[in-house]
């Protein structure tokens, strides 16, 4: 099976979830309910190819699958609200340099206590999901 044919099947149950669930469902915009559908349309080769140029390196093969089925997410999880269109991915130091910056001053102290190692989790799944 081709890899975007895999995507096609694991995004197909994920959309099944989501919109069957109430609480996702209730987070939802409203084209995603009318369409039924949580994924954006593919994105192109082109499209693909310039995000790759503006981010100075090729994107994963996965990823690159994931996109010709679809070019983000809306509605994933409770914890992550969407995944973003390629066109607007970014470097974290450019997109958020202010949570960079508590991640790596987070995950440089010698000694880090499990509940101060949990609030550095948090801020990554935070930073990372804007």
């Amino acid at each position: 099976m081709e890899k975007a044919d895999e995507w096609v099947s694991l995004l197909s149950r994920l959309n099944a979830l989501v919109l069957s669930g109430d609480k996702l469902r209730a987070n939802a915009p409203p084209e995603i309910l009318s369409s039924g559908w949580c994924g954006l349309p593919p994105a192109s080769q082109v499209v693909i190819q310039e995000a790759e140029e503006r981010l100075g390196t090729r994107l994963p093969p996965s990823y690159r699958s994931f996109l010709s089925v679809a070019n983000g997410w809306v509605v994933f999880s409770s914890s992550v609200e969407q995944l973003s269109p390629v066109g607007e991915v970014d470097w974290l130091r450019f997109a958020d340099p202010q949570g960079l910056s508590e991640i790596q001053e987070c995950y440089q102290e010698d000694d880090v206590s499990d509940e101060n190692q949990r609030g550095c989790k948090k801020i990554c799944v935070n930073v990372l999901c804007i």
